[in-house]
């Protein structure tokens, strides 16, 4: 049985925004002021969102004349999943960032979200966006390695200042 798409208001925009428990955002319609300071019809719509460059889906909204851009996955949790310890972030449980389906999501402490995943990939400690292609004379194992080799040589180090 597929789950229904349920919309709620995103928190600080009620009346002008709605998020998905799919991850979908839309504009409400409404009267908004245009530049001459006449009233005209917004229609609701579903707003595209963009990919930052770490990867994740993020929206402007704009209130008052302020735009702000918010994190998809961090509207879905503040609408759908309680969070009654106050954890300050959000993690994938799939590590897919694009994937800000509710029940993808849940709340977490920093700690825990570093801790999530392919520990492998973070101990290389590179970052490649997902939309760029890069050629690297390394693979990813040696990368590790190389990477496990400076971890030594700085504790190491660390261990020779400590004793001076």
């Amino acid at each position: 049985m597929k789950n229904k798409e349920v919309w709620k208001p995103i928190f600080g925009y009620e009346d002008l925004y709605e998020i998905s428990n799919y991850g979908r955002v839309k504009s409400i319609e409404r009267l908004v002021k245009s530049n001459n300071n006449n009233f005209r019809l917004q229609k609701e719509s579903i707003r595209k969102p963009t990919v930052n460059n770490r990867g994740y889906f993020s929206i402007r909204l704009c209130k008052n004349g302020k735009y702000k851009a918010q994190f998809i996955h961090r509207l879905v949790a503040i609408a759908f999943i309680d969070n009654p310890n106050n954890l300050p972030e959000v993690n994938h449980k799939d590590e897919d960032k694009k994937n800000n389906r509710v029940e993808n999501l849940e709340w977490c402490t920093r700690k825990y979200n570093m801790n999530y995943g392919t520990v492998k990939d973070k101990i290389i400690g590179i970052y490649v966006p997902p939309n760029v292609k890069k050629k690297s004379k390394y693979t990813t194992s040696e990368l590790y390695e190389l990477r496990l080799e400076k971890a030594r040589k700085d504790a190491k180090l660390a261990e020779h200042i400590s004793h001076k």
